[in-house]
């Protein structure tokens, strides 16, 4: 979640919990503030693109106020006190006079029934074993969700591209099902996460997909480490400099026989640290 703030100095008459118009030219926008909410899984294992909330705030004796999120919705009776992490604002107040490069503002390009959908896809492709002669691929699973949202996947904006990792995320596990799941799986990861940075919250994404790094590969073959050299070698802008380090680090030795080296294997060890 990702929250605009704004300040006044024209206001002082105000009260918490007073309802103002925003005037452009009273308010002054600070640095967004972002959260992430995690929902209980569903009974029926589906994934929600939207929950209705309501906002509850008070002030506490201390004259801090704390905001959360309260599901409306039925089947998820949850709530989300709002606790925001500031690190990344400081260093946007060190230096307010550019937007950072690394925070895309957008919607999706898709309508939510169909982004639901589309989801659902991702996980029912990842949680079913093949069938004969019907193995999975990512072209055909590209295919199936192009039809889905009804455009290419050359026209799915970086917004929805960070809207359908979710849906992936949650079905890593199904890396287990064969060496064709997991190749498609590391496909999907490095098309709906590159560059590893340019959208809120990319830094939880990437730190993410790192502990799935830490888990190793379910089918250690040509095929898979080729997949996992061009997946990282997609992200390569959103890891630290400690995190490329260690990535070479693990193939150093491939690289220095300088036989039979993969092409995608060279290419990712020309990691760059820069970031915007």
């Amino acid at each position: 979640m990702r929250f605009q703030i704004y300040t006044s100095t024209r206001h002082d008459e105000r009260k918490a919990g007073d309802v103002v118009a925003l005037v452009a030219e009273e308010f002054h926008a600070l640095p967004p503030l972002e959260t992430v909410a995690t929902v209980a899984q569903l009974a029926s294992n589906e994934l929600t693109a939207t929950i209705p909330v309501a906002l509850n705030a008070r002030v506490n004796e201390l004259g801090l106020l704390q905001v959360s999120c309260r599901s409306l919705a039925p089947e998820i009776p949850q709530s989300w006190p709002l606790e925001f992490n500031l690190r990344p604002h400081e260093r946007d107040l060190a230096a307010p006079a550019r937007e950072p490069a690394s925070q895309t503002q957008a919607d999706p390009n898709v309508a939510p029934d169909e982004l639901a959908g589309t989801r659902r896809r991702i996980s029912a492709a990842f949680t079913q074993s093949s069938s004969k002669g019907e193995k999975l691929t990512a072209p055909r699973l590209f295919q199936s969700l192009e039809q889905s949202l009804g455009r290419s996947k050359g026209d799915w904006n970086a917004i929805l591209l960070r809207d359908l990792w979710p849906g992936l995320e949650a079905s890593q596990t199904g890396r287990a099902l064969s060496v064709e799941h997991e190749e498609a799986w590391l496909i999907f990861a490095g098309f709906l996460l590159r560059p590893g940075f340019g959208v809120a919250m990319d830094e939880l994404r990437i730190d993410n997909l790192w502990r799935v790094r830490g888990d190793g590969l379910r089918f250690p073959g040509k095929r898979t480490k080729l997949q996992e050299y061009i997946l990282w070698r997609r992200l390569a802008g959103g890891l630290s400099r400690e995190r490329q380090e260690i990535l070479l680090a693990a193939e150093d030795g491939k690289i220095r026989q300088r036989k039979s080296v993969p092409p995608e294997l060279i290419r990712m060890a020309d990691l760059r640290a820069d970031r915007p």
